[in-house]
């Protein structure tokens, strides 16, 4: 929102906020799943270019808020974009997918990583004619976070066509063994 004063942006801007609060949540999302995760208030300037000589001047005031929303469903995805535009939004940074529970996916990949490690280490072993002892130390060198891989699926409506494709999560460790002679 802009206007004349600092007051008059944020007001308008806090009116359209709550509007397109009032949409989302009218879509589905539950007030726990939407967050304004920034709000700005900034003065517009005229001459403020390096070449001028005037004296900048303060025109306006711009007023920005930034909402987060969580959509468990995706299915409705494209219509709530879709709806938010219609209703005002004039900005979108972007989606990101994920699990609502990580966890089962995460421990699958570690097990996956411990395994993998085991079986060439056992390879190695066998390749150079020494047989493996104990573990000496494990560790995770890093695991990550839910990733699209591909595209699968197209959750498509009228409006926004958003691909779901799925999500990998990756596990890396570190196996040391004792040698044994």
């Amino acid at each position: 929102a802009q206007a004349r004063t600092a007051t008059a942006a944020l007001a308008e801007n806090s009116k359209n906020s709550a509007v397109m609060l009032a949409v989302i949540e009218e879509l589905g999302v539950a007030p726990r799943d939407m967050q304004t995760s920034g709000l700005s208030l900034s003065a517009l300037w005229n001459n403020r270019s390096s070449g001028s000589n005037e004296r900048p001047d303060i025109v306006g005031y711009s007023a920005n808020s930034q909402v987060t929303i969580r959509v468990r469903d995706l299915n409705n995805l494209g219509s709530i974009l879709d709806s938010v535009v219609k209703s005002g939004a004039n900005g979108f940074n972007g989606l990101q997918f994920g699990l609502q529970d990580p966890v089962p996916a995460q421990d699958n990949a570690r097990a996956a990583a411990v395994a993998d490690a085991k079986r060439k280490a056992e390879l190695y072993a066998k390749a150079a004619g020494i047989s493996l002892g104990p573990i000496h130390t494990l560790s995770e060198a890093g695991s990550s976070s839910p990733q699209p891989v591909m595209l699968r699926e197209m959750a498509m409506s009228d409006a926004v066509p958003i691909a779901q494709g799925e999500v990998s999560m990756r596990a890396s460790v570190t196996i040391v063994y004792e040698i044994l002679q």
